[in-house]
Order: C-alpha cells, then structure tokens, then sequence
C-alpha cells in the first residue's frame, strides 16, 4: 500500500484519516505493508501568509515561477499555488492560482492511528 507526498492529508481530520488506514490495511496481503510519505508538520512554522518557495526554471524561451502560501486554521491550512510564466521574447506574463486544503497533522499522530487501524510500527525516518 502506498500513498505518497501528502496525498492522505488531503483527508481532514483523525476520524477521515482513521478510516482510510483501516480501509487500507483490510485490502493487505498476510505480511503486506503499508508506506505513507508526508511532510514533518511538527517542525512547521503555523499562521498566515507563510511564503514557501516552490520552483524556477528556464525552459523553451520561457520562465516559470512556483511558489506556496499557506494560511493556518487550526490544524488545516489552505495551501495556494501560484504559477508564474513569463515569456522572455515577448515580455508577455500569466498567471494562475491552485488551491488546496491539508490536515497538518504530526508524525507521531499518524503513526499513532496507523497502529490503531491494525499496523504495526515499523522503521521510520526523519
């Protein structure tokens, strides 16, 4: 089983989240395993407007520019993509704005519902 880059923190809550790892873990082969990439919320900075960069890049005689906002509600945060292209020829921009929503719940919390969905704790990584 496998769901990666945050993917299960699109759920919203422990009860979601809950739900999901037992759905999971029911669809497991005897011996199966389960991998969840995710990002390490405890070392996150909370509140609004949080600026993170995201890309740049040069490609077909076009720049583009990526960066994140995030805005903190509680333990849910709104993430905004902006998508920056500028034509270097003709100096000519748009631009695009991408929304989501994520759960920023810890690492520990996580591991913690995954044992109650049934896994068992097994190596992790920092």
């Amino acid at each position: 089983m496998l769901s990666a880059d945050n993917s299960i923190l699109h759920l919203l809550d422990d009860a979601e989240i809950l739900r999901a790892l037992e759905s999971m873990f029911a669809c497991l082969k005897p011996g199966g395993g389960c991998l969840l990439t995710v990002r390490d919320y405890d070392r996150e900075p909370r509140g609004t407007n949080i600026v993170k960069p995201y890309d740049a890049r040069i490609e077909n005689g076009k720049r583009f520019l990526a960066v994140q906002v995030w805005d903190f509600a509680g333990e849910v945060y709104d993430l905004t993509l902006y998508m920056i292209e500028e034509d270097l020829g003709s100096g000519a921009v748009t631009a695009q704005a991408m929304r989501s929503r994520y759960y920023a719940i810890g690492t520990d919390r996580l591991l913690a519902l995954m044992q109650r969905a049934g896994f068992e704790r097994g190596a992790t990584t920092g």
